[in-house]
């Protein structure tokens, strides 16, 4: 069975330190969590060429991926061609995040509300990945998307502490084997 493939993409250009070492640890805890899935590599602002990161972002990456995961806290312009093209060009399912109480594009939130079969917008708390984890499910289980493994549910869980964090026993709600 195909892994899921997962594009996660946010501000590059210009961000702030802090926030793309924000973002690199919530990737890379989304990637440890859900294992089975494979989470596609952009090149960044230092490797290739312009046109190189289009090819890359665009034609590889957006047109390859199974679900498109944009965190819109900060405004970028490329993040929203990548939406567009998400969107639009490739017709990808799309998870937008942001974190509570940031100020997002009314643009972005009105493609949400055009387009509720295709994008979903979840917020998460401020340093909570757990809710990132919640919502990337949520996400896949609500776009048919199918997991072979559960191996991102982590294996320190009871049961019951499972359950209260919206899982069922060893596996989400609604996934396949």
């Amino acid at each position: 069975m195909k892994k899921i493939a997962i594009y996660f993409g946010h501000k590059l250009t210009k961000a702030d330190p802090k926030f793309i070492e924000k973002m690199d640890a919530l990737k890379k805890m989304l990637e440890e969590r859900f294992g089975t899935c494979e989470f596609l590599k952009f090149l960044g602002v230092k490797d290739g060429t312009r046109a190189d990161v289009y090819k890359q972002d665009i034609l590889t990456n957006i047109a390859s991926c199974d679900l498109f995961v944009c965190f819109v806290d900060e405004e970028s312009t490329g993040l929203g061609i990548e939406i567009g093209a998400a969107l639009w060009g490739y017709r990808k399912p799309i998870l937008v995040l942001s974190t509570t109480g940031a100020h997002i594009s009314r643009l972005i939130g009105g493609a949400v509300d055009y387009n509720p079969a295709q994008m979903i917008e979840r917020q998460i708390r401020q340093h909570v990945y757990e809710d990132a984890v919640k919502a990337l499910a949520e996400a896949i289980e609500l776009f048919g998307l199918v997991c072979e493994e559960r191996q991102w549910v982590d294996p320190t869980l009871s049961a019951g502490s499972m359950i209260q964090a919206g899982y069922e026993t060893g596996r989400v709600s609604g996934w396949k084997s």
